[in-house]
């Protein structure tokens, strides 16, 4: 089944790359504007850079990665200030990172709508869970719901192997708390245009890659206090 959902990524890659790289940038800087995930934040456009209004109340899973990929460096997070003089915190992002995002996110949904014809396969999982006092929150991209549940993280750019394994071990934590099944072995799998990674992921697996991103979000948050 993996097999089948990687040949169709690698089948429309071509043609999704094309389709965003075709468009300006004004055209990708104003269509990202009017997705559907910014209706309840603060977004504009400003010197050729989209702005999003982030909050770290709640931590995306993502949100860390991105912190752990840039060596600690907030780099895409500028603070704003608003007209009551409050320092609101945005992240900035230029066309060209829109453009592979958008492509990541079309690719998703056709390897998703297959998938979603396929036997036990659950489509965009949504998950939420105390880690270190904080809410984290993140979704799965596909869950194949056998006897031995299979996390499926789908990519479609360059893949960073401590990245991902950070990043399924977050997972495996997240899903074994809301199904009950702390200490229980999980299957792991990142399908991929180039092939898939498989593995399977216990209690030492989660507890070494979920203690680095633990490290990494106590370190934002305490920058974000210091004001850096």
């Amino acid at each position: 089944m993996l097999e089948k959902i990687a040949k169709k990524v690698a089948e429309n890659y071509d043609s999704v790359r094309n389709y965003y790289f075709s468009k300006s940038n004004d055209e990708i800087l104003r269509e990202a504007k009017n997705e559907n995930k910014y209706d309840n934040v603060d977004v504009f456009i400003s010197n050729g850079m989209l702005y999003e209004e982030i909050n770290f109340r709640r931590f995306r899973v993502t949100t860390v990665l991105n912190y752990i990929f840039n060596g600690g460096n907030f780099g895409n997070i500028v603070g704003i200030l608003d007209n009551n003089g409050k320092i609101k915190l945005y992240e900035k992002s230029y066309p060209n990172q829109i453009r592979k995002r958008m492509i990541g996110t079309k690719l998703h949904e056709i390897a998703e709508e297959y998938a979603s014809k396929l036997d036990d396969f659950k489509v965009e999982e949504s998950l939420s869970a105390e880690i270190d006092g904080d809410t984290v929150v993140g979704r799965l991209d596909l869950v194949h719901k056998d006897e031995n549940p299979t996390i499926i993280d789908i990519k479609t750019g360059k893949l960073h192997e401590d990245l991902t394994k950070i990043q399924l071990a977050v997972y495996t934590y997240m899903y074994s708390k809301k199904y009950g099944m702390d200490g229980k072995k999980i299957n792991v799998a990142i399908v991929h245009p180039e092939g898939i990674y498989k593995d399977v992921y216990g209690t030492n697996e989660v507890k070494k890659y979920l203690r680095v991103f633990i490290d990494a979000k106590r370190e934002m948050k305490k920058e974000l206090s210091e004001g850096k």
